[in-house]
């Protein structure tokens, strides 16, 4: 059996400004920082083996805090990494609201045919992700490991894992800036122990 513990990244200066970050490096946000501390106390007594991380710095970071200074390979993983919303990428939600209308038309009710002008689609992350996730679950049979990514990466696997089809990427929820979700992987199938947790993070960091 597989333990595999997801990781959404903290907050970032990308989600304070409002802004798709996509693949645009946002630095930590201030209360992301303070985040990271929390991830360092929840993690400290479980036993990790081996991390696995977006290679952008708020994923990265998030990953470092977790394993909390001990020896465990640190692993980057660009099928991991955020959708890239090309033409979309570092401008203000509001602003593709009115520029974009037919292309964000789908982000929300109908994720599975979205895709940024000029950017990846919602269809290429799931597949990416979902091989991902696969991979990193049968490598590492027996182990207890972390996984460092982003909220629509969270997305597609979250929708594979509870449904099986892409055609229900709108169907899961969110999961917030520092929350841990536990999967199990065992016989060629995932189990969810929990989701989208942050009972370990003081409300005043919850974001």
């Amino acid at each position: 059996m597989t333990s595999l513990y997801f990781v959404r990244h903290v907050q970032a200066m990308g989600n304070v400004r409002g802004v798709f970050q996509g693949h645009t490096d946002s630095e930590v946000s201030p209360l992301g920082e303070r985040q990271l501390l929390t991830l360092t106390g929840y993690f400290r007594d479980i036993p990790l083996t081996r991390a696995y991380h977006s290679p952008l710095i708020r994923t990265t970071r998030t990953a470092q805090a977790a394993i909390g200074g001990r020896d465990i390979p640190l692993i980057p993983c660009p099928d991991l990494i955020e959708i890239y919303a090309g033409d979309f990428e570092n401008r203000p939600w509001g602003e593709l609201s009115e520029r974009y209308p037919e292309e964000m038309s789908h982000w929300g009710p109908d994720y599975q045919n979205f895709r940024a002008v000029g950017g990846e689609s919602y269809r290429e992350v799931y597949e990416r992700a979902v091989g991902a996730l696969v991979r990193i679950a049968k490598e590492n049979d027996g182990e207890v490991v972390l996984v460092a990514t982003h909220g629509g990466v969270m997305r597609a696997i979250m929708t594979y894992v509870h449904y099986g089809d892409l055609q229900m990427l709108s169907v899961p929820d969110w999961v917030h800036n520092g929350s841990v979700t536990h999967l199990l992987y065992e016989n060629g199938r995932f189990t969810v122990d929990f989701e989208d947790d942050r009972g370990f993070m003081p409300d005043e960091l919850k974001n």
